[in-house]
């Protein structure tokens, strides 16, 4: 049992792990006051991981910016807009929430 415990733990903090791409933003972001993101949120959506981070919902026209794990802004979300699709799919209908990596 322990060299199964031993084995199997590398391999769980590895998919806990994020992109240092991700970590810097969020590093940014959380050492940042003046910063009107408030949370960031891991997703699947397309079969790959993505984050989104999300403005304070006391902002006027508030919205959330997904990115995948090398930074590449995939959708902007809300806004005065209401923009509710990423990458020609409605977000909310095909992504699946994995955890909160951050928030204020």
């Amino acid at each position: 049992l322990m060299a199964f415990t031993l084995l199997a733990a590398p391999g769980c903090r590895k998919s806990l792990e994020v992109s240092r791409c991700i970590q810097a933003k969020i590093n940014e972001v959380a050492t940042n006051p003046a910063s009107i993101i408030v949370r960031v949120d891991e997703y699947v959506f397309k079969g790959q991981t993505v984050y989104l981070f999300a403005d304070s919902p006391e902002i006027a026209d508030c919205g959330a910016t997904v990115y995948d794990r090398d930074c590449n802004q995939l959708c902007f979300l809300g806004g005065i807009a209401g923009l509710v699709d990423c990458q020609g799919l409605r977000f909310g209908d095909h992504a699946v929430f994995k955890r909160t990596l951050w928030s204020r």
